[in-house]
């Protein structure tokens, strides 16, 4: 279980200046992003976003940190893999 940062340029003068991504890679698979949308109303500005049929459960979530957008998506396949050795 690996988080990357999507490389973006900043200065690129896009609808997406100032956006961030990162992706959680597991067994080389990307199973979720978290998304950073600058200026979102009420400073939720950090989504989780599933990729794919690994994250059926996993729901779009706002969060006010990458920190616990993080801790959920963390969460959320760590217990999915608890339930499948048992």
């Amino acid at each position: 279980m690996k988080w990357s940062k999507l490389k973006y340029n900043a200065k690129a003068n896009t609808h997406r200046a100032g956006w961030a991504f990162w992706y959680l890679i597991i067994d080389d698979a990307d199973v979720c992003t978290i998304r950073y949308i600058p200026d979102l109303e009420e400073g939720y500005g950090y989504e989780v976003l599933p990729n794919g049929p690994d994250a059926f459960g996993l729901t779009n979530c706002s969060f006010k940190t990458l920190k616990e957008a993080k801790a959920y998506a963390t969460a959320y396949f760590v217990n999915k893999r608890l339930e499948e050795s048992l």
